[in-house]
């Protein structure tokens, strides 16, 4: 358990210490002032605050949570029921066609299908 929060945890901590102000001494980083943002522009940095490591665990399980949910729910969505529905009608028919098309095998494959299992 203690390993896999860390594979889960390591990352943010890594990104963290990437994500902190350069010092007074380091080289400043020029800033521009657009007119219009970009749709697609990353949001503006904000003032980095220390999380701690319970912030970030409670963040973790309600990621991993959210992802559940989406996982079971997502079956039932709307844009699923067309491949359900494609799924189940398949199979209806491949089940009511059964014993029609065991017919027309030809009984010399009847052995080998015994002896395949």
């Amino acid at each position: 358990m203690v390993a896999l929060l860390l594979v889960l945890l390591a990352p943010s901590w890594s990104n963290a210490r990437a994500m902190e102000q350069p010092a007074d001494g380091d080289a400043a980083v020029p800033t521009t002032k657009a007119d219009s943002p970009l749709p697609d522009a990353p949001p503006a940095p904000q003032e980095r605050q220390s999380k701690s490591f319970a912030s970030s665990l409670g963040t973790a399980v309600k990621t991993i949570g959210e992802d559940e949910l989406h996982i079971i729910k997502s079956p039932f969505s709307v844009s699923a029921l067309k491949w359900d529905a494609i799924a189940i009608g398949a199979t209806g028919i491949l089940i009511a066609n059964d014993e029609s098309v065991l017919y027309q095998v030809s009984p010399s494959w009847h052995n080998t299908s015994i002896r395949a299992v």
